[in-house]
């Protein structure tokens, strides 16, 4: 049958489109097939070799920054151990051609020269505290979030710290050139002054990237849990292990840097009113942002902000804060009070007091504030003296059967005697962030200012705990007598001298607090390795090391803050808000009251350092206007703050007792309420009777 031409016309076409399928599409097909996976394999082994090489590029500089660093750190520690010994000889040796005129050594450039190397001593401790995750912080936000969530906080926190201290290092580095250029000299010493200055770009890199090392690095906590075998070892990148605990957390660990890079933004952007400064503080402050990086961001702000920008300021008077002889009083009363913990003069001190009050009722308890008395006249820190004593004496109250409460919060809060008592390191950051007339206050009238304040204290204590105590136990202790008084006096003497001979030295004027404090770093050395010789020579490098971080931690504090403070006095604002509240409180009492209400506010939420820094300057010349004593109202500051460190959410004896006594945080708190409670009492006797603050000053 013949087809009609529209069958013929479809025969045709599909002959075609077969034609075209076999013959153009198929082959064609098959050509961009094998050209795409050309294309597909050349691309995969492009981003293969690219992933090769950055990887191999990472891990290599990796083992790099490792080696450097790691001889870096050998040469910081050599360093620190010899510069700290070096600091003290110098001190110790112009202290005694001060005392004995004949030697006539003329060493006047000796006290100089100790001092600048203090200055290395300072900054190249700081970088060795970020290598050791120690500088002073506070964790809210790792308190409060799940181990992953706080993981990630962490990681911006290490961002912004390494970002800051690259920036701040390329300003320190203007100010070394500079000074290179116009031959700068340093007083009596014929050395260059960018000699001295070169230290803080420097370090201030190496802290960078130690900030960038521990993003790749767990936090202390969980390094040391490792090392105890209470927890699997840590992996790398730590905030992308594990799972957080809900979504809700999660979102709330993305709010901390989502507020400070929109802050951020904003004030980049020209648009930023002064709270937002304020909010960017306030948010570094909860994601635990080192401390000394919160008080220089908010100095960049402030002077991009309110000032000229000239950032270069922020180091010259970072360097400018550091020519202070005073501050060699501060790496030298640590430096002995880790040498007394290390030995055996805590022990001593100890056996001593519990000899000699053994006969009383709670013989026991009267002793942990005795042995907290003597090793704070020497130690000056309040955290040193729970560490040293309460290790101690809490399994002792506790075997005894007064109670675990009782003890864990008598341990605690006399710890704080440690401020109270000089020789005191917040007395010292007090007297020179409160100056009066151009000049810091006289640190010796501070030291004797403190003593009747801190007896006072300590009886509160006693009293309460007493009281306190099991009524059984008035019987019980009874039995203990003092019997081997005469032993545990005799065992005690050479530590008991150590106290006399520094207060007694600054009281009498025989010398200065800086030779005091130098003159008991020695004193201590001599009694630990030739009457006790119980401390080995091998201990000292862990102990100069630990006091060299701990220095260099305060030193950045310092530093820092009087660059702030600066700014503030430049830009008027302590007499500003001078003349606000002098319009708005009329009589000194009201003001003491506002005073004290706002400093138990502030030490809930910020270390005692910090407030000092920042606070101190803002106050002191108010006080003034309603004429209060600059050392009573040093006092007032001193012993309002010292409650800060025994009440939550930053006390720091609260943790410190957590960590040492192996017991929760929320029972520490419980246990020392109370007795923050009763300290009250103190801080208003101290405040409305400036008799106890100026009655042993000779005026």
């Amino acid at each position: 049958m013949a087809e009609t031409p529209p069958e013929r016309r479809l025969t045709a076409l599909a002959a075609f489109l077969m034609f075209v399928r076999e013959r153009i599409y198929e082959p064609t097909e098959q050509v961009w097939i094998g050209s795409w996976k050309a294309i597909g394999f050349l691309i995969q082994q492009v981003i293969f070799t690219i992933v090769m090489l950055v990887s191999f590029a990472l891990v290599l500089t990796r083992a790099i920054y490792r080696l450097v660093d790691g001889i870096w750190l050998k040469v910081e520690q050599v360093f620190l151990v010899a510069g700290m010994l070096t600091m003290t000889a110098l001190v110790f040796i112009v202290a005694l051609d001060r005392w004995f005129g004949f030697i006539d050594l003329q060493w006047f450039w000796a006290t100089k020269l100790a001092m600048f190397i203090m200055i290395w001593v300072g900054f190249v401790g700081a970088s060795y505290a970020a290598k050791q995750q120690q500088h002073l912080s506070i964790d809210i936000a790792g308190r409060i979030l799940s181990p992953r969530s706080a993981a990630i906080v962490r990681f911006a926190t290490h961002v912004v710290a390494a970002v800051f201290c690259f920036v701040l290092a390329r300003y320190a580095l203007d100010l070394v050139l500079e000074s290179r250029e116009f031959g700068d000299k340093e007083g009596v010493l014929p050395i260059p002054t960018w000699i001295i200055q070169v230290i803080i770009p420097i370090t201030l890199v190496v802290m960078g990237g130690r900030f960038v090392e521990a993003i790749f690095r767990p936090s202390r906590e969980d390094e040391e849990l490792a090392a105890e075998g209470r927890r699997p070892p840590p992996v790398s990148l730590p905030w992308m292990r594990g799972s957080p605990s809900s979504f809700k957390d999660l979102l709330i660990a993305g709010i901390f840097p989502g507020l400070l890079l929109a802050g951020l933004l904003l004030w980049w952007l020209g648009d930023s009113p002064g709270w937002l400064i304020l909010l960017a503080a306030v948010v570094l402050l909860i994601m635990g942002t080192p401390l000394f990086v919160i008080i220089g961001v908010s100095v960049f702000l402030c002077l991009g902000q309110f000032s000229d920008g000239f950032y270069v300021n922020i180091p010259v008077d970072m360097f400018g804060a550091v020519k202070k002889e005073v501050l060699l009083a501060i790496p030298f009363f640590i430096l002995a009070g880790g040498i007394m913990t290390g030995g055996s003069i805590a022990d001593r001190l100890i056996d001593f007091a519990k000899k000699s009050v053994g006969w009383m009722p709670g013989g026991l308890l009267i002793t942990t504030i005795i042995a907290c008395l003597l090793f704070a006249a020497i130690s000056g820190s309040a955290p040193v003296t729970v560490i040293a004593i309460g290790a101690i004496m809490f399994p002792a109250l506790t075997k005894d059967d007064f109670g675990e409460d009782l003890s864990l919060g008598l341990t605690t809060t006399a710890g704080t005697l440690g401020i109270l008592i000089p020789p005191s390191i917040p007395m010292i950051i007090y007297a020179i962030m409160a100056p009066q007339g151009g000049r810091a206050l006289p640190i010796r009238d501070l030291f004797i200012a403190g003593v009747l304040p801190g007896l006072l204290v300590a009886v509160i204590l006693g009293g309460y705990s007493i009281f306190k105590m099991d009524r059984a136990r008035y019987y019980d202790d009874r039995s203990s007598g003092m019997e081997g008084l005469g032993q545990a006096l005799k065992g005690g003497l050479p530590s008991i001298a150590l106290i006399l001979l520094i207060f007694g030295g600054i009281y009498l004027g025989w010398f200065t607090v800086t030779e005091a404090s130098a003159v008991a770093v020695i004193f201590a050395l001599l009694v630990e390795f030739t009457i006790y010789r119980e401390l080995k020579l091998k201990d000292l490098p862990r102990i100069f090391l630990d006091s060299a971080w701990m220095m260099g931690a305060i030193f950045m504090l310092i530093v820092l803050s009087i660059a702030f403070n600066k700014f503030l006095t430049e830009e008027q604002v302590p007499q500003a808000a001078a003349e606000w509240l002098q319009g708005s409180v009329q009589s000194k009492v009201g003001f003491l009251l506002l005073t004290n209400v706002f400093l138990l506010l502030l030490g809930c939420l910020m270390d005692i350092m910090s407030a000092i820094l920042i606070v101190a300057p803002l106050l002191a010349p108010i006080a003034l206007g309603y004429g209060i004593d600059p050392i009573h109202f040093g006092l007032i500051f001193i012993v309002n703050l010292s409650i800060g460190y025994i009440t939550p959410p930053i006390g720091l004896n609260l943790f410190v007792a957590s960590s040492v006594f192996k017991r929760p945080i929320i029972q520490v708190i419980k246990a020392s309420f109370p007795f923050a409670v009763i300290m009250l009492l103190a801080l208003a006797a101290v405040t409305y009777v400036p008799w106890l603050s100026l009655a042993l000053l000779d005026r």
